[in-house]
């Protein structure tokens, strides 16, 4: 990859970096709730809220890398090491609710030593089903094999998206996480702070718990801290351009993507410069 592609990439939403500048709080937040909840085997629900471009999937993500590199161990002095299966859909890609349960069986049962093989067409009732089957049937044998199972974190992305006016599909799933022996753990992502208590009935908001995490929208400060550490040696990364830019996005939206679209646009008009 050449200079001029490096800088390219570096701009993209997708770019994977070490560290998340600014979020240290959210993904430590993060982290410990996971964590507890896995030596723990218990279950439970996070909901992260926040506006778009505030780096929620992006925190939880690296979150769950971490967790999965450096495995929490078991309590009282043991050398065991808590694995656990992370299953990721964005409601924006699946579409309709019913699909979640369509999409959650399918990574959930991809290895072929899992109970079910995933059916290349599987209808949304016998996912549901299967499902159910399997976290009841953790429950009832939490006093057997409960250092045998494999916890689940399924993150929901996109939950706005999934909203509608019969509930009863989203409620089963939170209800699941209800069940502390099936070391089921939900974090569900949203853009609206209130969700829960505006758009959902108060049953699934009851099953949801109480554990939430606001992101803030980005200040220009953060906005400028965030992207020296992404530009370092980029020849449009100067102080000014850059203080310049994350006053405009943060007096409106507070939104990095629009800081890095922004970025990008400048580089190419350089770039073109440079060629005329």
């Amino acid at each position: 990859m050449d200079l001029d592609e490096s800088f390219r990439h570096k701009l993209c939403l997708n770019y994977a970096i070490d560290e998340l500048p600014c979020r240290e709080k959210e993904c430590k937040e993060i982290e410990d709730y996971v964590f507890n909840n896995l030596i723990s085997q218990s279950s439970g629900t996070l909901y992260i809220s926040g506006m778009p471009g505030t780096g929620k999937t992006a925190s939880v993500m690296r979150t769950m890398n971490l967790l999965k590199t450096r495995p929490p161990k078991m309590p009282k002095k043991s050398t065991k090491s808590v694995k656990f299966s992370c299953i990721y859909v964005n409601g924006m890609q699946i579409g309709d609710v019913s699909q979640l349960f369509v999409e959650i069986f399918k990574q959930l049962f991809k290895k072929e030593n899992s109970r079910w093989k995933p059916a290349t067409t599987l209808s949304a009732n016998a996912a549901f089903l299967k499902l159910k089957s399997h976290f009841s049937r953790n429950v009832l044998e939490s006093q057997v094999d409960a250092g045998n199972r494999t916890p689940i974190v399924i993150i929901i992305d996109e939950l706005d998206v999934l909203i509608t006016k019969k509930q009863c599909l989203l409620y089963n799933i939170f209800d699941w996480a209800t069940l502390d022996k099936a070391q089921l753990t939900i974090i569900a992502i949203a853009n609206t702070l209130d969700l829960p208590e505006r758009a959902l009935s108060s049953r699934i908001t009851s099953r949801m718990g109480l554990k939430r995490i606001c992101f803030e929208p980005y200040n220009h400060q953060q906005i400028v801290s965030i992207l020296e550490n992404r530009l370092k040696d980029c020849p449009v990364a100067n102080k000014e351009v850059l203080e310049f830019i994350a006053r405009k996005v943060s007096a409106l939206s507070g939104d990095l993507r629009r800081a890095l679209e922004i970025c990008r646009l400048s580089y190419d008009i350089y770039r073109q410069k440079l060629i005329v």
